[in-house]
């Protein structure tokens, strides 16, 4: 007879930050939780190298003082930050003038930086998850719904949930997982947007932004409700309704996952 697959309360796809944060809370309050993650490593977007003795981030790379739940993990995790370097004056100078000096910098808000780079932040989450939990290099293919729970099919196994948190771009899931559910059209068409348009101000001779551009469509409606009969819910910094795009939508994002499941967390 087959082996009965693995029965858990809540199933997390994809070990960035908002999936770390989700899987955290949920494994703290001492539930039955599995977090696949498609890559040899955790962190998704926060990516850091080490050269020497300088970490140098390739992905998500600042946090602002005005993000209280970022800071709270740094103190949390005993991270190293530094400010970033604001200072200082700058010149400009024209084909017929004299260069002028500008005092101090008016382009940036104080932020801050880790250390050893914000992937540190994924690994002192990661380092916190009680063995067992974490399955790297193994991505999630399918998503179905039996008997009133979610069939996880991944590379390496076949698993069953309660809940399915899906941390991963709401486009990338609907390119990578095949979800054999009713999803409602409406949710399917956010997934894919119907246009990207790319301006490199760099190569502007004539033209200079007066300021950095708001981030935008973040947040969108659809994906705070849950699918799949209240089972499936995403967590991204693309979902959260404030700070979309910076480390504090995606630790928003993920609370408000695990919090959607409905099970008693610990503070």
């Amino acid at each position: 007879m087959p082996t009965a697959s693995p029965i858990y309360d809540v199933v997390v796809v994809g070990a960035g930050i908002s999936g770390l944060i989700a899987t955290q809370l949920l494994d703290r309050a001492g539930l039955n939780i599995k977090c696949f993650e498609a890559c040899s490593r955790v962190g998704g977007r926060a990516v850091s190298v080490q050269q020497s003795d300088l970490f140098l981030d390739l992905g998500a790379t600042w946090f602002w003082l005005n993000e209280p739940l970022v800071q709270q993990l740094v103190n949390n995790l005993g991270l190293g930050t530094f400010p970033q370097a604001i200072e200082g004056d700058a010149l400009f100078e024209t084909l017929v003038d004299a260069p002028s000096r500008l005092r101090g910098n008016p382009i940036d808000a104080a932020s801050g930086r880790f250390q050893a780079g914000a992937s540190s932040l994924a690994l002192g989450l990661a380092a916190q998850l009680k063995p067992g939990v974490l399955e790297l290099g193994d991505p999630v293919h399918s998503l179905s719904e039996e008997d009133g729970e979610i069939v996880v099919k991944s590379s390496k196994q076949i698993v069953r949930a309660k809940h399915v948190i899906i941390a991963v771009p709401p486009a990338l899931a609907a390119e990578l997982i095949g979800f054999t559910l009713d999803l409602p059209a409406d949710v399917r068409k956010a997934a894919h947007p119907q246009h990207i348009a790319v301006m490199n101000w760099a190569k502007e001779k004539y033209t200079l932004p007066t300021q950095a551009a708001s981030a935008g469509g973040f947040g969108h409606e659809l994906f705070q409700q849950p699918l799949g009969h209240g089972r499936i819910h995403w967590a991204s910094t693309e979902v959260a309704t404030e700070f979309g795009g910076h480390l504090e939508g995606a630790v928003r994002a993920g609370i408000q996952a695990a919090l959607q499941t409905g099970f008693n967390l610990k503070s």
